[in-house]
């Protein structure tokens, strides 16, 4: 474990970049993003109550099954953050436009999901839930989860008063979280495609 200076050095600066953000978020007016600074600074509070950088787990099979599983979904959240990130630089609406919304072309990871990293934020708050050993920090990371649950829900809103109906049907081919669902649709759409594309041709 990290040594206390430099474990509350690491909470100073993620704070200072959460204070700046919110401003930011508050300025612009973008609820979703708002909402996720607030899970963000309960996850934060949740670490600092907890104080984890003194706490050192025992060896024992309990706590190893806990602390498999906090890394298991760290490493998922952290997956679909980094897909989210890089998908975002060749979403839809920079790459297709909102005529070609309904098409999983040039989509990436967002042909599956539709919030890929408000996902990856859920499980950082479940990794961190099966790690504190702090009813308080449970507790907080717990609400931390809903928030960022709101915080999708609110982008939904957001995006479909920005590009109005094609996004509602983006909306309708794509989950939300469900990725597994994504994949199943996605296959069964790309197979339509093909059909359609044959029979075209025949024609």
């Amino acid at each position: 474990m990290i040594d206390p200076i430099t474990f509350w050095t690491l909470i100073g600066i993620i704070s200072f970049v959460l204070f700046i953000w919110s401003i930011i978020t508050i300025s612009r007016g973008i609820r979703y993003e708002f909402l996720q600074v607030v899970g963000f600074i309960l996850l934060i509070l949740a670490l600092s109550l907890t104080g984890t950088y003194s706490y050192i787990y025992e060896v024992g099979d309990e706590e190893a099954i806990y602390l498999s599983m906090s890394l298991a979904f760290a490493f998922l959240s952290l997956s679909l953050i980094l897909l989210g990130t890089l998908s975002a630089r060749r979403r839809w609406v920079r790459r297709r436009g909102t005529d070609n919304l309904n098409s999983f072309t040039n989509l990436l990871v967002f042909a599956y999901i539709r919030h890929p990293i408000s996902l990856g934020l859920m499980c950082i708050s479940i990794s961190m839930i099966l790690y504190l050993h702090s009813l308080l920090s449970n507790i907080l990371a717990g609400i931390a989860l809903i928030v960022f649950m709101f915080a999708s829900l609110e982008k939904d809103h957001f995006f479909e008063g920005l590009y109005g109906y094609p996004y509602k049907v983006y909306c309708k081919a794509v989950p939300r979280f469900n990725i597994i669902h994504g994949f199943i649709k996605a296959m069964l759409f790309s197979r339509k495609t093909s059909a359609d594309e044959i029979q075209k041709q025949k024609e």
